[in-house]
């Protein structure tokens, strides 16, 4: 499948879903997102958000885990 990563920090706006409001701001906080391509056209999606260190510590095998997805 076709994979697309991205990794993004800053100020997050924390918030528990669509029309919940805006949430407390959480800084220095880290986003690892993976995006694959199924082979329907859909799309699946996984990420880890948290502390900006926490992240950037299982990140090495957070690609690891995107690069062993397979289609069946």
């Amino acid at each position: 499948m076709k994979v697309t990563t991205v990794r993004m920090e800053g100020t997050f706006q924390a918030s528990m879903g669509p029309f919940s409001g805006g949430g407390t701001p959480k800084k220095d906080f880290r986003l690892w997102g993976a995006i694959f391509a199924t082979q329907d056209g859909g799309s699946l999606f996984f990420k880890a958000i948290g502390q900006k260190a926490t992240v950037r510590t299982y990140e090495e095998r957070l690609e690891a885990m995107a690069r062993s997805v397979r289609s069946r």
